[in-house]
């Protein structure tokens, strides 16, 4: 699911997100970039987070896991 924001909107989506990751490590931060993923209810990271996790090799197991892919 992907939800456009406008620039106008940023922080207080990012607020929100904020407080529906209540949980998260201090090793991730917080959804303070958008885009803020999430894949399977869990927060991932920004875009750079992403690209990370799928250089590694990561990004694809933790999206069929998710049930997002089922090659």
């Amino acid at each position: 699911m992907v939800f456009k924001v406008k620039e106008e909107e940023k922080t207080s989506v990012l607020m929100k997100l904020s407080k529906m990751n209540e949980g998260f490590s201090s090793t991730t931060g917080g959804p303070w970039d958008l885009p803020a993923v999430y894949i399977g209810g869990k927060y991932l990271g920004g875009f750079d987070k992403v690209m990370e996790s799928h250089v590694k090799g990561d990004l694809v197991p933790m999206l069929k896991e998710a049930g997002a892919l089922w090659l």
